[in-house]
């Protein structure tokens, strides 16, 4: 994340507790609802809470599908370190009358779940995470209005970021927001204005969206999604909750997806260039947006990602040497050796530092 002034780490204080630089803690803590405290959680919920694990570490719900992963399904329970039960205030009602439900938490092995993704041939996102600033308008009440962490539509929202892995942030929506951001650009989704708004925030991703009731009880829900100044606009239709969360989910996906892409279906031209010690999301994009900077890169392409490594296909304008006269100028990429094939290729290996 960028550094910000005294009164953006203040603003910060009010912002979602699920917003801290990035950072996205417990990522192998998952929390339930249960109806009863057992001496043992059961099957089903070690399973369930396995599950939401590995899809939040590895970014991607296609991670369930993997062979390997599938079968250790079935031995979720190895995989638990710790649990726990707290009552909480929520009730139920059960054939005996009103039951406070108990709150779950259930500890996997972060050395295991990752020895497990590694073997499944995923790479791992890391707890440094690209944070996502959400603008939402809704017309519940008939007109127009943003909707902030007071809406009865917020716990949906969290619950899905945290369960994905996702920093969100939300607007204080004051008068400063409500100045620069009015509900007639929010609702019509006008991206230059949700932009300028949200440099008071300085998120690294920024997702505006505007909820519609129908007269039929369904909502249908616009997005936008701008990820380096790049809008990508989807829909959903369904139930308020049943729309929120497909918009994070999709959202969770198109973020995390160059992590979890282990290979490319076609070989791409270009030079090869592959980079170790890239162990994290935001390595990856500082990786790429190095590269991109140089005035002797046309294109930068990712070939492979695998376990801290990644190999970019680079095409040049100008030669290898001022490529690495380039790259030389900055001390974040090390150069380790040139690979030369037996057909005469050369592949360039670096380490990045930080």
């Amino acid at each position: 994340m960028k550094k910000q002034s005294v009164l953006f780490a203040l603003l910060a204080l009010f912002l979602s507790s699920l917003a801290q630089a990035g950072k996205v803690t417990e990522l192998y803590q998952v929390r339930l609802m249960v109806p009863e405290q057992n001496s043992l959680p059961d099957n089903r919920q070690v399973r369930q809470g396995f599950s939401q694990v590995l899809v939040r570490v590895a970014g991607q719900r296609t991670v369930l599908g993997k062979p390997l992963v599938q079968q250790q399904l079935e031995n979720a329970g190895s995989y638990l370190e710790r649990y726990a039960y707290q009552t909480t205030q929520q009730v139920t009602q059960t054939p005996e009358g009103t039951q406070r439900l108990q709150q779950l938490t259930l500890d996997f092995s972060p050395t295991a779940v990752n020895d497990l993704l590694n073997r499944s041939g995923v790479t791992l996102v890391g707890d440094q995470r690209p944070t996502v600033l959400l603008w939402l308008a809704s017309d519940q009440f008939g007109n127009p209005d943003f909707m902030g962490t007071d809406s009865r539509f917020f716990a949906t929202l969290k619950q899905v970021a945290t369960e994905r892995g996702i920093p969100l942030q939300m607007p204080l929506l004051d008068l400063e927001d409500q100045s620069a951001l009015p509900i007639s650009d929010l609702w019509g989704l006008f991206a230059n204005p949700i932009e300028d708004a949200s440099l008071r925030y300085r998120p690294d991703v920024v997702l505006a969206a505007r909820l519609q009731h129908r007269t039929d009880g369904s909502v249908e829900l616009s997005w936008m999604l701008i990820d380096r100044g790049n809008p990508q606009h989807q829909q959903a239709r369904g139930s308020a909750e049943q729309a929120l969360s497909q918009m994070m989910e999709q959202t969770a996906d198109q973020l995390f997806a160059p992590v979890v892409q282990t290979e490319l279906p076609q070989f791409q031209a270009g030079l090869a260039m592959q980079v170790s010690n890239v162990n994290s999301f935001d390595a990856y994009l500082r990786l790429v947006d190095l590269m991109r900077s140089l005035p002797v890169v046309k294109a930068v392409n990712p070939e492979s990602v695998a376990s801290g490594s990644v190999t970019l296909r680079l095409l040049l304008d100008g030669s290898e040497q001022q490529l690495q006269q380039a790259v030389s100028l900055d001390n974040r990429l090390i150069l380790q050796d040139i690979i030369r094939s037996a057909d005469g290729t050369e592949t360039y290996s670096y380490r990045w530092q930080e």
